[in-house]
Protein backbone atom coordinates (compact mmCIF):
# COMPACT_ATOMS: atom_id res chain seq x y z
CA UNK A 1 0.00 0.00 0.00
CA UNK A 2 1.35 3.48 -0.64
CA UNK A 3 1.38 5.78 1.97
CA UNK A 4 -0.33 8.21 0.17
CA UNK A 5 -3.56 6.53 0.11
CA UNK A 6 -3.23 5.93 3.81
CA UNK A 7 -6.05 9.05 4.60
CA UNK A 8 -8.54 7.68 1.96
CA UNK A 9 -8.47 4.07 3.01
CA UNK A 10 -9.55 5.15 6.12
CA UNK A 11 -12.60 7.35 4.88
CA UNK A 12 -13.68 4.37 2.76
CA UNK A 13 -12.99 2.16 6.01
CA UNK A 14 -14.90 4.47 8.20
CA UNK A 15 -17.76 4.43 5.64
CA UNK A 16 -17.40 0.75 3.86
CA UNK A 17 -19.61 -1.63 7.03
CA UNK A 18 -22.25 1.46 7.89
CA UNK A 19 -23.13 2.05 4.18
CA UNK A 20 -23.06 -1.68 3.44
CA UNK A 21 -25.29 -2.80 6.37
CA UNK A 22 -27.51 0.71 5.49
CA UNK A 23 -30.07 -1.65 4.12
CA UNK A 24 -29.88 -4.32 7.13
CA UNK A 25 -34.07 -4.53 7.29
CA UNK A 26 -34.43 -3.85 10.67
CA UNK A 27 -33.04 -0.80 10.82
CA UNK A 28 -33.14 0.13 7.22
CA UNK A 29 -30.68 3.22 7.24
CA UNK A 30 -31.24 3.51 3.96
CA UNK A 31 -34.40 5.19 4.54
CA UNK A 32 -32.63 8.13 6.31
CA UNK A 33 -30.78 9.25 3.38
CA UNK A 34 -33.33 11.52 2.23
CA UNK A 35 -32.70 13.97 5.42
CA UNK A 36 -29.12 12.55 6.42
CA UNK A 37 -27.58 14.13 2.66
CA UNK A 38 -28.66 17.91 3.18
CA UNK A 39 -27.33 17.26 7.14
CA UNK A 40 -24.38 16.34 6.28
CA UNK A 41 -23.36 18.70 3.47
CA UNK A 42 -25.10 21.64 5.84
CA UNK A 43 -22.30 20.57 8.64
CA UNK A 44 -19.51 19.39 6.46
CA UNK A 45 -19.99 23.14 5.22
CA UNK A 46 -19.96 24.69 8.46
CA UNK A 47 -16.69 22.33 9.37
CA UNK A 48 -15.27 23.05 6.62
CA UNK A 49 -14.66 26.52 6.56
CA UNK A 50 -13.70 25.92 9.76
CA UNK A 51 -11.21 23.88 8.49
CA UNK A 52 -10.02 25.72 5.86
CA UNK A 53 -9.61 28.74 8.82
CA UNK A 54 -7.55 26.78 10.65
CA UNK A 55 -5.18 25.34 7.91
CA UNK A 56 -4.95 28.89 6.30
CA UNK A 57 -3.90 30.41 9.70
CA UNK A 58 -1.26 27.31 10.57
CA UNK A 59 -2.80 26.22 13.23
CA UNK A 60 -2.50 22.82 11.55
CA UNK A 61 -2.04 21.50 7.98
CA UNK A 62 -2.19 18.00 5.99
CA UNK A 63 0.70 15.69 4.49
CA UNK A 64 1.45 15.21 1.47
CA UNK A 65 2.98 11.56 2.59
CA UNK A 66 -0.94 10.30 3.63
CA UNK A 67 -2.85 12.66 0.83
CA UNK A 68 -3.07 11.63 -2.40
CA UNK A 69 -2.41 15.33 -3.70
CA UNK A 70 -5.61 16.25 -4.87
CA UNK A 71 -6.76 19.37 -3.07
CA UNK A 72 -10.12 21.31 -3.12
CA UNK A 73 -9.58 25.19 -2.17
CA UNK A 74 -6.20 24.55 -0.12
CA UNK A 75 -7.98 21.01 1.45
CA UNK A 76 -6.89 17.25 0.83
CA UNK A 77 -10.04 16.02 -0.57
CA UNK A 78 -9.76 13.13 2.01
CA UNK A 79 -10.31 15.68 4.62
CA UNK A 80 -13.55 16.85 2.53
CA UNK A 81 -14.76 13.28 2.30
CA UNK A 82 -14.08 12.67 6.13
CA UNK A 83 -17.03 15.00 7.00
CA UNK A 84 -19.00 13.29 4.53
CA UNK A 85 -17.57 9.66 6.30
CA UNK A 86 -17.29 10.65 9.88
CA UNK A 87 -20.30 11.70 10.61
CA UNK A 88 -22.80 9.23 8.16
CA UNK A 89 -20.96 6.25 10.30
CA UNK A 90 -22.03 8.12 13.18
CA UNK A 91 -25.66 8.52 12.94
CA UNK A 92 -25.32 4.99 12.02
CA UNK A 93 -24.01 3.55 14.64
CA UNK A 94 -26.69 5.52 17.01
CA UNK A 95 -29.51 4.16 14.70
CA UNK A 96 -28.30 1.04 14.94
CA UNK A 97 -27.69 0.82 18.60
CA UNK A 98 -30.81 2.33 19.05
CA UNK A 99 -33.23 -0.08 17.22
CA UNK A 100 -31.30 -3.79 18.03
CA UNK A 101 -30.49 -2.74 21.54
CA UNK A 102 -32.83 -0.66 22.46
CA UNK A 103 -32.67 -1.66 26.13
CA UNK A 104 -29.25 -1.60 26.74
CA UNK A 105 -28.49 1.19 29.92
CA UNK A 106 -28.73 4.70 28.08
CA UNK A 107 -27.31 6.21 31.36
CA UNK A 108 -29.95 8.46 32.33
CA UNK A 109 -29.03 8.54 35.96
CA UNK A 110 -25.36 8.96 35.41
CA UNK A 111 -25.73 11.93 32.11
CA UNK A 112 -25.70 14.71 34.75
CA UNK A 113 -22.57 13.49 36.28
CA UNK A 114 -20.77 12.44 32.90
CA UNK A 115 -21.89 15.79 31.90
CA UNK A 116 -20.50 17.62 34.77
CA UNK A 117 -17.01 15.49 34.57
CA UNK A 118 -16.86 16.67 30.86
CA UNK A 119 -17.58 20.18 32.01
CA UNK A 120 -14.57 20.32 34.59
CA UNK A 121 -12.49 18.92 32.46
CA UNK A 122 -13.11 21.46 29.60
CA UNK A 123 -12.38 24.36 31.99
CA UNK A 124 -9.04 22.79 33.39
CA UNK A 125 -8.08 21.68 29.93
CA UNK A 126 -9.13 25.22 28.85
CA UNK A 127 -6.97 26.89 31.78
CA UNK A 128 -4.28 25.29 30.60
CA UNK A 129 -4.25 25.38 26.93
CA UNK A 130 -5.92 29.20 26.57
CA UNK A 131 -3.12 30.50 24.41
CA UNK A 132 -3.74 27.54 22.06
CA UNK A 133 -6.59 28.77 19.24
CA UNK A 134 -7.87 25.31 18.40
CA UNK A 135 -7.67 23.59 21.94
CA UNK A 136 -9.14 27.01 23.84
CA UNK A 137 -12.22 26.91 21.18
CA UNK A 138 -13.18 24.05 21.38
CA UNK A 139 -13.19 23.72 25.11
CA UNK A 140 -15.07 27.13 25.11
CA UNK A 141 -17.72 26.15 22.88
CA UNK A 142 -17.99 22.46 24.79
CA UNK A 143 -18.42 25.05 28.08
CA UNK A 144 -21.16 26.76 26.13
CA UNK A 145 -23.04 23.74 25.12
CA UNK A 146 -22.57 21.52 28.28
CA UNK A 147 -23.67 24.32 30.85
CA UNK A 148 -26.95 25.17 28.37
CA UNK A 149 -27.62 21.57 28.33
CA UNK A 150 -26.75 21.06 32.61
CA UNK A 151 -28.72 24.28 33.35
CA UNK A 152 -31.29 25.25 31.00
CA UNK A 153 -32.34 22.99 28.52
CA UNK A 154 -31.90 20.16 31.50
CA UNK A 155 -32.57 17.02 28.59
CA UNK A 156 -32.54 13.66 29.82
CA UNK A 157 -31.99 12.84 26.39
CA UNK A 158 -27.83 12.89 26.99
CA UNK A 159 -28.18 9.79 28.54
CA UNK A 160 -29.43 8.30 25.74
CA UNK A 161 -26.40 9.98 23.43
CA UNK A 162 -23.77 8.49 25.83
CA UNK A 163 -25.28 5.40 25.44
CA UNK A 164 -24.10 6.03 21.64
CA UNK A 165 -20.90 8.29 22.18
CA UNK A 166 -19.46 5.13 24.23
CA UNK A 167 -20.95 2.59 21.80
CA UNK A 168 -19.14 4.66 18.72
CA UNK A 169 -15.66 4.76 20.58
CA UNK A 170 -15.33 0.97 19.48
CA UNK A 171 -14.84 1.67 16.07
CA UNK A 172 -13.24 4.77 16.51
CA UNK A 173 -10.30 3.29 18.53
CA UNK A 174 -9.79 0.49 16.31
Amino acid sequence: MKEQYLYLIINIGTILFPFLFSFEKRVAYYTWWKFLLPSLLITATVFLTWDYFFTLSGVWGFSETYTTGIDVAGLPIEEILFFITVPYASIFIYAFVNKLWPNTPRLDKAQKYISYAILIIAIVVLIFNYDKAYTALNCGYAIVLLSLQLFVVKGAYMGKFYRFYFWHLIPFLL
